[in-house]
């Protein structure tokens, strides 16, 4: 009952959101694609499929929904490492952006996963490196780990849809460009993350505060926006006892996230949009940047975090 009514509540609160420059939460104005926005960058953006995108899938269960599609539409063809079936981590030469993904492992017990352990060494080369870097899920996790933050436990687990709410720092995020102040996200998680030293507060939420980070060029989202009501359905099948822990029933799951799926399936896709403008624009100018220091990662306090964890 109590979920219920939560669930009811949070239809309310999204009915009620401010729309997004004074449009319809569903208009144009809020997912039209910044490819097209933006004629001053044109030439730069015209090379946005051949961007070289990893994957790195983290369990069986959990893909990048979603984003996977906005990929090839663009014409990219990621390459998808199944780091849990041990495939082995590749040249960071050979790619431009690193996509993370979830698994219901937590950050905290990575020790016990080897595999988890050879990626945290891969994406600390790819963090040296300067990379551009989204972890979602468990890949945000990660990344804050990595990055000198603590994951724990957080005071309630969150499954299912609920609002979302940028900051400062979100609004003026070239990631979240276009997005209105309050979204609908979706959510499967138990553990949370401390703001990495240096880290800019992306994003809250009410039970959750700290909901996204920017770092440099990497930046992790706590929250999914990539998951439709069927894939909430296929969650509900194999993570089960995780939903009867929070009261909720497989079809409540599903139909919180159809409810919700036009504006998510938007987000997620300007969201992508905008992590590729990102990497596109970099990947012009490049030849022109100053290469990482290896200092630079260590002066944010994760040197001890590498050695202990990653060595």
């Amino acid at each position: 009952m109590r979920n219920m009514e939560r669930m009811t509540k949070v239809s309310k609160f999204f009915a009620d959101v401010p729309k997004a420059n004074g449009g319809s939460l569903l208009g144009e104005e809020m997912t039209g694609s910044l490819l097209s926005q933006d004629r001053d960058t044109g030439k730069a953006l015209q090379r946005i499929e051949r961007l070289r995108v990893l994957i790195l899938q983290n369990c069986p269960t959990e893909g990048i929904g979603l984003y996977a599609s906005g990929l090839e539409e663009h014409g990219i063809a990621p390459h998808t490492l199944h780091a849990y079936a041990g495939e082995s981590f590749p040249s960071l030469d050979r790619y431009d952006a690193i996509i993370v993904g979830g698994t219901p492992v937590s950050v905290n017990k990575i020790r016990d996963h080897n595999f988890l352990l050879k990626e945290g060494r891969f994406l600390k080369k790819a963090l040296h490196r300067g990379m551009f870097i989204l972890g979602i899920c468990f890949g945000a996790q990660l990344l804050a780990r990595l990055l000198g933050a603590a994951v724990s436990r957080n005071r309630v687990m969150e499954i299912g849809t609920y609002p979302v709410r940028l900051k400062t720092a979100g609004k003026n995020d070239p990631l979240f460009k276009g997005f209105p102040p309050v979204f609908p996200v979706f959510h499967w998680h138990n553990d949370t993350f401390t703001i990495p030293p240096g880290a800019q507060q992306l994003a809250t939420d009410k039970d959750c505060p700290n909901q996204a980070f920017r770092l440099g060029r990497a930046v992790g989202l706590q929250f999914h926006l990539e998951i439709t009501a069927a894939e909430a359905g296929r969650w509900a099948d194999v993570y089960a006892s995780e939903l009867t822990t929070v009261g909720k029933s497989k079809g409540q799951l599903t139909r919180e996230c159809r409810e919700h799926e036009p504006i998510m399936a938007r987000l997620a896709r300007l969201l992508l949009d905008n992590f590729l403008e990102g990497t596109c624009k970099f990947q012009a100018i490049k030849n022109d940047a100053k290469p990482v220091p290896q200092s630079g990662i260590q002066e944010l306090g994760c040197e001890n975090i590498f050695h202990a964890r990653f060595r």
